[in-house]
């Protein structure tokens, strides 16, 4: 099922989508199901950690089942069974999972619940919300900060619309699209999201040049923990048949497909080309490397359009999403920066976790969350966000600028490592 405008349901795909659609409810069943034959001490048929008997699995609220997935609850169970699910087994299997799980089942329930909250949460708040990917308007032409900006005015169906229309983009529109920002963890409202386009990105000669914000969406304070560390492992699994991907990624693809369709008819008809310009900060980057295995899952390719990225305190080696998105883009170069002491950048664990970048900048004595936020940031934006004459805001602009000072010490100008279209290099 691919996306219709104005509706959430991009795709529902895949053998175990972790937080796919169907997919979701059924684990949470599964799991529900395992833990009531774990209880059940009277039983001589159970699970083995391959093969479930659907009996067991109770779907409730049959009718948003059928609204949701396109099924109801029989034709879930009778899909189960054509999977070979749904087996029988003997008593020496049971008690092995009996054996392990019985150990602690208050805990193993608690842990099911919360999987269960944590993911309806995190599916429909962060990996399907419907505004995500939107614009963002001056509410009188002649400002120039943030807090003049439009930001609630959700424009999101309008702009899928747009992407997801069969119709040449128009110049005007191209432009617009040609420029993509994604904030990183722990933005949770947009303007929060629209802050971090601002900071993390290239000068701006005006907010009216911002472009389109990816939106990941948000499902609570830990739960973006939980979604970040889900988010960086499906781009480093890049399994998208099993893991699905957001609609913020397929967004992400489907621009890029529109910008390269539009490519294409310019240099048919004599008309300006635009580069993709693809601002990632923290998480950020992750979702580039997502996007890049989104379009290899679709067959999709984007050979009439360069691409240039810029990596700001990366969740996902730069290097690697430079040579993939070279496969599939015209020409690629890479901009990716990072700080030391900054662990997303670097990683954790000898580097074998989270960002693994390398060319660190020297820390020159600022704390790991300052090395991971403002020692990135663009000095020349800061007049964007911080209002001069607001005391409070003037201070934490003074800081940030400090902050920059002491990591860039000749002029507070961020210092990028650079990966051109023949290879590394500054």
């Amino acid at each position: 099922m691919f996306f219709q405008a104005g509706s959430s349901k991009v795709e529902y795909q895949g053998i175990a989508g972790a937080f796919s659609q169907g997919n979701w409810g059924v684990a949470k069943a599964l799991s529900t199901a395992v833990l009531g034959q774990v209880s059940d001490k009277g039983r001589d048929s159970g699970i083995t950690t391959s093969s479930v008997n659907t009996k067991n699995i109770l779907i409730r609220d049959g009718e948003n089942q059928q609204r949701l997935f396109g099924e109801n609850v029989e034709e879930t169970v009778r899909k189960l069974n054509r999977e070979n699910l749904h087996q029988t087994v003997n008593k020496t299997d049971v008690e092995k999972v009996k054996s392990d799980l019985e150990r602690d089942l208050d805990v193993a329930t608690a842990l099911v619940k919360n999987i269960s909250d944590s993911g309806d949460e995190l599916y429909y708040n962060a990996e399907k919300n419907e505004d995500s990917s939107f614009t963002v308007s001056k509410k009188t032409p002649d400002c120039e900060h943030i807090s003049c900006l439009d930001i609630e005015n959700d424009n999101s169906q309008q702009l899928k619309a747009l992407i997801y229309s069969d119709n040449i983009l128009t110049e005007e529109q191209a432009k617009l699209l040609s420029k993509i920002s994604i904030a990183g963890m722990l933005n949770f409202t947009r303007e929060e999201k629209v802050a971090s386009a601002i900071l993390y990105g290239d000068d701006l000669a005006s907010l009216d040049d911002l472009g389109v914000i990816l939106n990941r969406g948000s499902a609570g304070y830990w739960n973006e923990f939980l979604y970040a560390g889900f988010e960086r492992f499906r781009a480093w699994v890049n399994m998208p048949t099993v893991f699905g991907a957001s609609n913020a990624t397929k967004d992400h693809a489907q621009i890029a497909k529109k910008l390269d369709e539009y490519n294409a008819y310019a240099a048919a008809n004599g008309k300006p080309q635009y580069k993709l310009q693809d601002m990632a900060h923290s998480l950020g980057v992750s979702e580039n490397k997502n996007m890049l295995n989104w379009s290899n899952y679709l067959n999709q390719d984007y050979k009439n359009t360069e691409l240039d990225y810029l990596h700001a305190a990366g969740s996902y080696p730069s290097e690697e999403i430079d040579r993939q998105a070279k496969s599939i883009f015209a020409g690629v170069t890479t901009r990716y920066i990072g700080v030391d002491g900054d662990r997303v950048y670097s990683g954790i664990l000898g580097g074998y976790l989270i960002g693994n970048n390398k060319n660190a900048m020297p820390n020159n004595g600022i704390s790991g969350l300052e090395a991971h936020s403002e020692a990135n940031q663009n000095i020349n934006n800061l007049k964007y966000i911080y209002d001069e004459n607001n005391s409070e805001q003037s201070k934490v602009m003074e800081r940030t600028k400090k902050l920059l000072k002491l990591t860039y010490p000749k002029d507070s100008i961020r210092e990028f490592n650079t990966i051109k279209k023949d290879g590394d290099g500054l």
